[in-house]
């Protein structure tokens, strides 16, 4: 018992096939939800053996099959902790295109889902699953980081507070506006240095371990919270 024969079905990292994966997908309720959202003729494609591992969900479009979600992931090691970290995710909807108040942000090829909370809760249901810590991710956009907040939090607290400054200062500033400038030209602060995005490795905890750590660093992230908030400059002086 356990043996896999050579010609076994390759796994998803390393543990679902694809038909478990389809089953856990609908027992979730995530692919009846792609239907109600009138997406027929879901099929999930998965391209295992990584790492990273991917998987595809499409749906026949127009007599073509369409992306809905492009999902790879792999098992990363964030001493002493272990994460699903996800290398790799868009979510979108191939039938809507951006329009003024549907605006593109950074690093977005076409319009979403509207599903991120959803595959958030599936993501950290396979770390349980996997027996991890949670789910990691670096946002390569402010945007992304500010929209993650709910659930995720930044696992370096150095990084923890810059990230709770910056949003402290840029409340109330459009978000794609906010996720622009950050990306270039850049925050000129106080000390006359360009600060731009540094992307830092986000965790949704998994474990008490993992969230008790993250509470006991709170102090660390407040210092730097307000050491960065002291450099930063005033908001009005944003758009001069």
């Amino acid at each position: 018992m356990g043996i896999r024969s050579a010609t076994a079905e390759p796994r998803f990292l390393d543990f679902y096939t694809r038909h478990g994966l389809e089953h856990a997908l609908t027992a979730y309720g995530y692919l009846p939800l792609l239907r109600r959202l009138g997406f027929q003729g879901l099929q999930i494609q998965l391209e295992p053996g990584g790492p990273p591992d991917r998987m595809q969900i499409t749906a026949q479009l127009q007599g073509k099959r369409a992306i809905l979600v492009d999902l790879s992931v792999s098992i990363r090691t964030l001493d002493p902790w272990k994460t699903l970290y996800v290398e790799w995710l868009e979510l979108q909807d191939p039938r809507l295109s951006f329009t003024a108040s549907r605006p593109r942000l950074p690093g977005q090829q076409r319009p979403g889902l509207g599903l991120a909370e959803e595959t958030m809760t599936l993501l950290l249901r396979a770390s349980e699953r996997l027996e991890l810590d949670g789910v990691s991710f670096v946002p390569a956009h402010y945007h992304v980081a500010w929209m993650s907040r709910g659930r995720f939090v930044v696992l370096d607290p150095r990084a923890r507070g810059r990230l709770a400054a910056l949003v402290d200062l840029l409340e109330g500033v459009p978000l794609i506006r906010a996720s622009q400038l950050l990306d270039d030209p850049g925050l000129t602060c106080l000390d006359g240095t360009i600060l731009r995005w540094d992307p830092p490795e986000m965790v949704a905890p998994g474990t008490e371990a993992l969230a008790d750590w993250l509470h006991e660093t709170k102090a660390e992230a407040e210092a730097a919270r307000a050491e960065l908030a002291a450099l930063l400059p005033p908001r009005d002086t944003l758009w001069s």
